[in-house]
């Protein structure tokens, strides 16, 4: 015990020093972790456990974490399709930053079934800074009340937030646990990151 807490206080320390050595304003910035299940197969809840993985590593950090949208992958809800984190400490993108790509599942073959191979995609983005954000006033977003039900975390998702970008045909839905106000500002929050994100190669 003693040498497993001893462990527990050694990476804690380094997470530390890492935040404060981390020189990039980008690292610097909080995080939206965006899940996604590639396919519409999967023996297991994927996009919830690596969520919920994501989510339990933050929490122990101290670090802030909400639910800002999630979507099932069927009517009776047993697979989650998307959740998107937003993730708030220090240094939080740098941190997450290596997690995003296509993560590999593989389930072992049985006298039946071959080797299978499930995957999920994540795509970490940097959370807006504060003048970013006060030059978004072309943002518009609205937002109603969605049909209740409890999420892959435990939360009662029960909004649903829209947020466009000017004229543009950029726009995006969440389905949040939070309030309507916090939904539309994280909603708009969520959008300005991805307009500012480059875009990936081949897409």
């Amino acid at each position: 015990r003693a040498v497993g807490n001893l462990r527990a206080a050694q990476l804690h320390a380094e997470l530390v020093l890492f935040g404060i050595e981390c020189n990039s304003p980008e690292d610097r910035r909080d995080a939206f972790i965006s899940l996604h299940l590639v396919g519409a197969e999967a023996e297991h809840d994927l996009v919830a456990d690596l969520a919920q993985s994501y989510a339990r590593w933050a929490k122990r950090k101290r670090y802030d974490v909400h639910v800002i949208h999630e979507e099932k992958l069927s009517a009776d809800r047993s697979l989650t399709g998307a959740i998107t984190l937003e993730i708030s400490g220090p240094a939080a993108f740098g941190i997450f930053r290596s997690e995003d790509g296509l993560h590999e599942f593989a389930f072992g073959k049985t006298a039946s079934l071959p080797r299978r191979l499930r995957h999920v995609s994540v795509r970490v983005i940097a959370a807006p800074n504060e003048r970013e954000q006060q030059g978004s006033a072309q943002i518009d977003t609205r937002s109603s009340a969605a049909k209740k039900w409890t999420g892959a975390l435990g939360h009662s998702i029960k909004t649903r937030a829209t947020a466009s970008l000017g004229k543009s045909k950029k726009s995006l839905t969440v389905t949040s646990p939070l309030d309507p106000e916090y939904a539309t500002d994280a909603a708009r929050r969520l959008l300005l990151a991805e307009a500012n994100q480059p875009a990936r190669p081949g897409s």
